[in-house]
């Protein structure tokens, strides 16, 4: 058997760079600890973003999976590789000073994105390039798209309901008719704009496009559809609602609502966005579908893990905290 210098047989995928990553990414969770408590909290305490602890599951576990298949060659580790991490943790320290939680959130993500180019090289991550983006979407952001998609929902419900020739009135997000019991008035709240199921279908839009697609016009159609249905399907529910109000109720209409809004209409929701976007999948090639899966090699010694490029991506990424420390007066007391 023939092997390489490093100790490797030729042909084999070096695991040094996967060993860095995760080594990288378990002490940058350590040095930002805090904003990852709350990034938690935010998971877990708003529905909105319950979809993020899976969409960065499902990111990290794609680029780990590549980084288990890279090739054999050497990575191209540039010495710039920290400056990335330098500017994001000043980043955090400017949105930790400012109170912007979601400004010290995305540092956290951008850190752990930016530690692959860091440890592989950019030309190696860019193959990557689909799941290091992917990361953004377990930022909890976007809670500003509550009152456009509330204007968008009874726009158009409001369209549906004039097509159904139902009488109403409205007033902003309040829709009012006659109802077998009387008048009755309908809100289109924060919870009924459908952001909920808009970024989880998003999110689950984005990985089919990118698994069941190969062009870009492809994968943009798909995601397409994942967007527009969400909204359109909740705009229908919310229609559907008042007008069954108009015919059995207020009361009736809206317990079935309760019944049926939640999981169950997501779930409808997601299956319907599927079967639209199914026509514009690509079959993967008979070479992409026979490829076999590269043998794991031995472990490496830890003398073959990039140590300076590990220690300077690391000094970068941990100057935003300790400053934030230093400004506390944990390393310098005042008094």
């Amino acid at each position: 058997m023939i092997a390489s210098p490093n100790g490797r047989r030729p042909g084999l995928p070096d695991l040094a760079p996967l060993y860095a990553v995760i080594l990288v990414w378990l002490a940058l969770v350590l040095i930002t600890l805090p904003t990852w408590r709350d990034l938690w909290r935010v998971w877990s305490g708003n529905v909105i973003f319950h979809h993020g602890p899976v969409v960065l599951l499902v990111a990290i576990a794609m680029i780990l999976h590549r980084l288990r298949h890279l090739p054999g060659a050497a990575p191209v580790i540039g010495p710039l590789g920290w400056l990335p991490a330098a500017v994001v943790s000043w980043g955090w320290f400017a949105a930790w000073l400012a109170d912007i939680d979601i400004g010290m959130h995305l540092a956290a993500i951008l850190l752990l994105a930016g530690a692959v180019p860091a440890m592989v090289g950019w030309p190696m991550a860019w193959r990557m390039r689909f799941p290091l983006f992917y990361l953004l979407l377990a930022v909890p952001a976007g809670l500003s798209l509550i009152a456009p998609l509330q204007r968008l929902t009874a726009d158009l419900a409001v369209g549906l309901l004039d097509l159904m020739e139902i009488a109403h009135l409205r007033d902003r997000f309040v829709i009012e008719l006659m109802t077998p019991q009387g008048l009755a008035r309908f809100s289109i709240e924060a919870a009924c704009s459908g952001i909920r199921y808009l970024f989880a279908s998003l999110a689950v839009g984005l990985l089919f496009a990118h698994v069941a697609a190969r062009r870009p016009v492809r994968r943009m159609a798909v995601t397409a559809v994942f967007i527009i249905v969400p909204v359109l399907a909740n705009a229908l529910r919310a229609a559907g609602i008042v007008a069954l109000a108009a015919a059995i109720g207020a009361a009736r209409a809206n317990a079935i609502d309760h019944r049926l809004y939640g999981e169950i209409f997501f779930l409808i929701t997601l299956g319907l966005s599927f079967a639209l976007a199914i026509p514009w999948t690509e079959r993967r090639s008979r070479k992409d579908r026979s490829a076999s899966p590269i043998p794991l090699p031995p472990a490496g010694s830890l003398r073959s893990l990039p140590w300076p490029a590990i220690a300077r991506y690391l000094i970068a990424a941990a100057l935003g905290p300790a400053l934030a420390l230093a400004w506390q007066g944990v390393f310098f007391p005042t008094s």
